[in-house]
């Protein structure tokens, strides 16, 4: 099972409107609710994955009834602490005349050390089923930056991976808790490394510094030209084809649901990051946030353009070792072309090349 953490959830409004002048009267002709909030996005696409879910984290007031309403419709399992306050409201207004998206995030209500210590021992409760916990979002106040790296703490000692995507201070300290995988854009890698980045050379520099600061892997997501992936093994790069989006809101949340998938279902690195890459494009062509269509998945999945940027510390085979054929770059040839097994390790026929 996959456990999704959020902190800050939210209803999230859409607004369409011709054209956003501010200053100005506007209507709004057509507007959706939905339960929101980073985490509650992965959970979604999770859930419409097929994936067992459960949905932790604090919600309260009538707004928190709503979003933990639209969940039990969706018929997903969830357990939240409650908190006095509402829950947060944010607006995302989108423009027919040109797609521009204009967002307001409200900050969200102040959490309560009574709901903090709820939240923590139904959090506590949940690790032990499951294999992955997604971290998502913003923290609200009244929860220490710190908190992240606690509840990453808290599920390795279960046995749970942990992803975090989150930024500024709450992905810093996060570190401390030596998370399974974190996935900065690279506005956020960059406030967190300070210094700017362009591209990908500067996106696999930032993820392998970061790794050194505690994350066991780093995806570092650069939007439409995708995303870096680097672990222990190295580093890749793939890349969706040219699409043309129609809501990016939540797309970086549908990368996550794909890496956390791919981390419980034992996938190898390569086929992990082609899968995120296709499902974040995939949101992206969905008027829906926390949503894909199924169809444009499998079209863009074969689509998807990957290289190697780098290798890790070079592992020896030892099959070929035995046989006397030579293992370049650790890769088995003689299992890769007969479809055998290497004793150590799973090799290219079965699975690709991992990071």
């Amino acid at each position: 099972m996959i456990i999704t953490v959020t902190m800050n959830a939210s209803v999230d409004k859409r607004y369409r409107v011709e054209t956003l002048e501010p200053g100005t009267v506007m209507r709004v002709y057509s507007c959706r609710n939905t339960a929101g909030g980073k985490g509650l996005n992965v959970t979604r696409v999770l859930r419409q994955l097929g994936a067992e879910v459960l949905a932790v984290g604090v919600t309260g007031g009538r707004n928190g009834d709503f979003i933990e309403s639209e969940l039990d419709a969706l018929g997903i399992r969830h357990d939240f602490a409650r908190t006095e306050g509402e829950s947060r409201c944010c607006v995302n207004v989108v423009e027919a005349s040109g797609g521009r998206q204009t967002e307001f995030l409200e900050p969200g209500p102040t959490v309560g050390e009574g709901a903090l210590e709820d939240f923590l021992a139904r959090y506590a409760a949940a690790v032990h089923e499951g294999a992955v916990v997604a971290v998502s979002g913003s923290l609200p106040a009244g929860v220490p930056a710190g908190f992240y790296g606690q509840l990453a703490n808290v599920a390795s000692q279960a046995g749970a991976k942990v992803i975090v995507d989150s930024s500024g201070a709450a992905l810093a300290a996060s570190l401390a808790g030596g998370p399974h995988l974190i996935k900065p854009n690279m506005e956020e890698a960059a406030a967190l490394l300070g210094r700017s980045l362009e591209g990908v050379a500067d996106a696999e520099w930032a993820a392998k510094e970061l790794m050194a600061r505690g994350a066991c892997r780093v995806a570092v997501s650069m939007g439409a030209k995708g995303v870096v992936l680097a672990g222990p093994r190295g580093a890749m790069h793939a890349k969706p084809p040219r699409i043309t989006p129609r809501n990016t809101v939540g797309c970086g949340d549908s990368m996550v649901a794909a890496f956390a998938l791919g981390i419980a279902y034992g996938w190898s690195s390569e086929l992990m990051v082609r899968y995120a890459v296709a499902l974040s494009a995939a949101s992206a062509l969905c008027d829906d946030t926390g949503a894909f269509n199924e169809t444009d998945l499998e079209n863009l999945l074969p689509k998807v353009e990957c290289a190697r940027l780098s290798w890790g510390p070079r592992r020896r085979c030892w099959l070929p070792r035995v046989v006397g054929v030579q293992c370049p770059r650790r890769r088995c040839l003689l299992p890769r072309a007969m479809g055998v097994h290497c004793l150590r390790r799973r090799c290219l026929s079965s699975r690709a090349a991992e990071v």
